[in-house]
């Protein structure tokens, strides 16, 4: 404790950084939140045919699920995102069935359970350690197979 006549009024050493961190952080938090509610509401539109939706979805999960810097999902966020893609499971093998025929819906139902293998990796602390790099490479190339396709 510093005593009265000893204060000078300002904010000790470090203070005023440690609250510009604590801010930025803060923000880069309420923008991962954002990022991962847009995303739920982009693979809802999906499930109802809105392939944009589903493109933009998509690349939205590929940009954070192997990506170093960026925030983990936590599980009630990794579960959503899995519960919404799931239910656009059905909107998206039609939407890939309506341009390629029955041909193609083999690869796609692969290519959604890709997308929800990417999400999961976005939850995991270390997806690039944990992962061969030959399954991340397989899961990100069907993902960004649908992803163009839809």
């Amino acid at each position: 404790m510093i005593a009265d006549e000893d204060y000078d009024g300002l904010p000790p050493d470090g203070w005023l950084e440690e609250q510009a961190r604590a801010e930025e952080e803060r923000q880069r938090l309420i923008s991962h939140h954002i990022c991962v509610d847009h995303t739920v509401h982009l693979f809802a539109d999906a499930a109802n045919g809105d392939a944009t939706a589903l493109s933009f979805a998509i690349a939205t999960v590929q940009r954070h699920a192997l990506a170093k810097k960026e925030l983990r999902l936590s599980v009630n966020d990794r579960d959503r995102l899995l519960d919404v893609t799931m239910q656009a499971r059905g909107a998206i093998l039609a939407l890939i069935q309506d341009r390629h025929g029955n041909a193609r819906l083999p690869f796609a139902a692969s290519a959604v359970d890709a997308v929800a293998a990417l999400i999961v990796m976005w939850s995991e602390n270390e997806p690039w350690n944990d992962r061969p790099r030959e399954l991340r490479n397989d899961v990100h190339t069907r993902a960004l197979w649908l992803r163009q396709e839809a």
